[in-house]
């Protein structure tokens, strides 16, 4: 179920990306999405499955709240396919990292 939220707002922000417009608070609803999954039970919180895990996780995230500060600090030519390709590898390692 957590999954699917967090498909979700991944679905949203690449909506909301394609469009310009709302970008922040897309940005935050991919976060508040996969905060709950990464609050693990104490007893496999140690597992270096786990840690693996959050930290492909984190550095996915971090990718993709630090793309859209770039875009939203620069703008963004949606014509341009490098930022196109950008945005959907970044999308695409947050979901692998969840999955």
């Amino acid at each position: 179920e957590q999954e699917k939220e967090v498909v979700s707002a991944l679905r949203y922000f690449k909506t909301i990306v394609d469009k310009m417009s709302m970008l922040p608070g897309s940005a935050s609803k991919v976060l508040e999405a996969i905060l709950p999954l990464m609050q693990v039970e104490a007893r496999i919180q140690h597992s270096s499955a786990v840690s693996s895990c959050h930290n492909r996780v984190y550095q996915s995230l971090a990718n993709l709240i630090r793309w859209s500060d770039q875009v939203m600090l620069e703008g963004i030519d949606l014509d341009d396919k490098d930022t196109v390709t950008t945005v959907t590898t970044v999308i695409k390692a947050v979901l692998d990292g969840v999955k």
